[in-house]
């Protein structure tokens, strides 16, 4: 072996023992190496959604002294008394029965029998509560209920007088049969025929705490007196409307309270202020200044 490169070539051969040193100091060649790639590493998760960020709603439902409300694959637990939640967790913590690749809740109610009716996607659920276990022979499919081919479910809720109700299709209605053993569909009315005032375009039903029934469309809510079969309020959906104060919020309106104080404490000054002024500029009141002169 040669340190420089010579001139004149000569063929070299390599004994064993050159080759077996050159191998303990580079390494022995390996016919078609094909270079490694590292691997990608996995993308991160999608961030999990913040309930205050959210302009609309699956589903909400009240369970004893918690309130859950659904987006999508997730939901958050809402502690009725202190306004504060939890979350967001997946469904599937929950329901571990769910099918693969499900979307979202899109309605859930309470039925008399204390039986949670769990709609997701095209599947009816009969789960059992407070063990979240799923009753035998469900899911069922909402053709097996009685459901038209191309119904989409928006929202259910099991009312105050213990009706149970389906709004379809954003403005169809079934009346659902508890006492039957399928569940399935007794009547189906116009929502107008059974909601009075309430508009086509419906997203979500809930029963609140407070006697009422809750209808959401894409950006309004609607509240129904179901005794009186009227619209009693409506306005744009909030998170408020269910007294849950947002972190945000709550921070805005304590900015807005500082600032009404402010404006409050100069309006008070500038009325003590002008008391003050008079002719001279000496800066006292000339009622006071009388005062002390008749003493």
């Amino acid at each position: 072996m040669f340190a420089i490169q010579p001139d004149q070539q000569y063929p070299v051969k390599l004994d064993q023992y050159d080759i077996a040193d050159i191998q303990r100091l580079y390494g022995e060649k390996i016919e078609n190496d094909k270079p490694r790639r590292t691997p990608a590493p996995a993308p991160p998760p999608p961030p999990s959604p913040d309930l205050c960020s959210l302009d609309r709603v699956n589903g909400i439902l009240i369970l004893e002294n918690r309130m859950y409300i659904s987006y999508k694959r997730y939901v958050w637990s809402v502690d009725l008394d202190g306004r504060t939640y939890n979350g967001p967790l997946a469904l599937s913590k929950h329901m571990s029965f769910l099918h693969d690749n499900y979307t979202r809740v899109t309605a859930a109610y309470q039925s008399p029998s204390g039986d949670l009716m769990v709609f997701v996607d095209n599947l009816v659920y009969l789960v059992q509560y407070p063990e979240f276990s799923l009753r035998p022979g469900w899911p069922k499919t909402l053709q097996e209920l009685g459901f038209p081919e191309n119904a989409l479910i928006n929202g259910a809720v099991n009312t105050h007088r213990g009706r149970s109700y389906v709004v379809y299709n954003g403005n169809a209605g079934g009346e659902k049969n508890e006492t039957h053993r399928n569940k399935r569909v007794a009547k189906f009315t116009p929502l107008e025929a059974t909601f009075p005032g309430i508009p086509k375009g419906v997203t979500s039903i809930f029963r609140y705490i407070d006697g009422n029934l809750y209808f959401t469309t894409r950006s309004q809510f609607y509240k129904f007196n179901e005794f009186t079969r009227t619209v009693s309020s409506a306005g744009k959906f909030d998170l408020r409307i269910l007294n849950i104060v947002c972190p945000k919020a709550e921070l805005m309106q304590q900015l807005r309270d500082l600032l009404d104080r402010i404006v409050r404490f100069n309006d008070n000054s500038l009325t003590s202020a002008s008391d003050y002024w008079n002719d001279d500029d000496t800066g006292v009141r000339l009622s006071d200044f009388r005062i002390r002169r008749r003493k």
